[in-house]
């Protein structure tokens, strides 16, 4: 999703594939941990790393649905907004 805040590609099309794309790293994990009898060392750190991604996804959809209530849905920001809140991944609405 950094890519796409940088490419300023805030479009329902890019939500909707990391939302699948997400979707299918919770399912693997959900059945790695399912086959993990010894509890491998990094388990925890995958969960908190998928999580994190979660909570990313939604920072990302706040930033589309953002941009297109103000009719901009092919522009990177609304009127009011400054670009460099999406650095880092950290956009604030």
């Amino acid at each position: 999703m950094e890519r796409e805040r940088a490419a300023r590609n805030l479009t329902f099309a890019e939500l909707e594939e990391n939302d699948q794309d997400l979707g299918k790293l919770e399912s693997w994990l959900n059945k790695v941990r399912a086959r993990d009898h010894f509890r491998a060392a990094g388990a925890d750190a995958a969960r908190e790393a998928v999580d994190a991604c979660r909570t990313d996804l939604e920072t990302f959809a706040e930033a589309v649905y953002a941009v297109a209530d103000h009719g901009q849905a092919e522009t990177s920001t609304a009127p009011d907004e400054d670009p460099s809140t999406f650095e880092e991944g950290n956009w604030q609405p």
